[in-house]
């Protein structure tokens, strides 16, 4: 009889103890790629984590030689899936090439797809399936290499479509992108 009494305030404190979850980490874990600019004092928009950028942010091309540029998330926290959707102008790039970039790397069960029929439309599409023990990324990742052939004069503009990007971390809740940065290839 003792112990019962006993016993009730020992299964209290044990699922207290075992209920409490550890604060997540920062989003900013790799502060290299969100400092701002040092030659440019006005630029404090870098700080602003997670943000789909290119990177190169901007490149020169020559007609007929390719180019490779990264479509970057920086500062991401739980990443499980993402749906992102990059615009150029079909006039002066052709897309000779679409590879999984590091985000979704290190593992046989992640997916990777894309879409590129349209011209001047790239959809991507990269998850960890659901048998996996790693459900998510943090940090700053690639997500993809996109191979581009110079075909015509000017500057073309790579941007992201903000209103149809999504992030979803491992319970599939949508992760805010606080920020979006194109990318331009000056063509020569």
């Amino acid at each position: 009889m003792q112990y019962r009494y006993l016993s009730l305030p020992l299964i209290f404190l044990l699922v207290l103890c075992f209920s409490c979850e550890e604060p997540p980490p920062p989003i900013v874990d790799n502060i290299r790629d969100t400092l701002p600019d040092p030659d440019n004092p006005d630029d404090t928009a870098r700080t602003v984590t997670p943000a789909l950028v290119f990177s190169p942010g901007e490149a020169d091309g020559q007609f007929g030689n390719d180019l490779d540029i990264d479509a970057v998330i920086l500062g991401i926290h739980d990443l499980s899936g993402l749906h992102i959707v990059m615009t150029y102008n079909a006039d002066l790039i052709e897309v000779r090439g679409i590879a999984a970039g590091t985000a979704f790397s290190g593992t046989s069960s992640s997916m990777f797809m894309y879409n590129s029929d349209t011209a001047g439309v790239i959809h991507v599409f990269s998850s960890y399936l659901p048998d996996t023990m790693v459900f998510s990324v943090s940090g700053s990742e690639s997500i993809t290499t996109l191979t581009l052939r110079p075909v015509g004069a000017g500057d073309a503009v790579l941007s992201y479509d903000e209103t149809l990007c999504r992030l979803v971390d491992p319970e599939n809740m949508e992760l805010e992108i606080l920020r979006f940065e194109e990318g331009v290839i000056h063509v020569q």
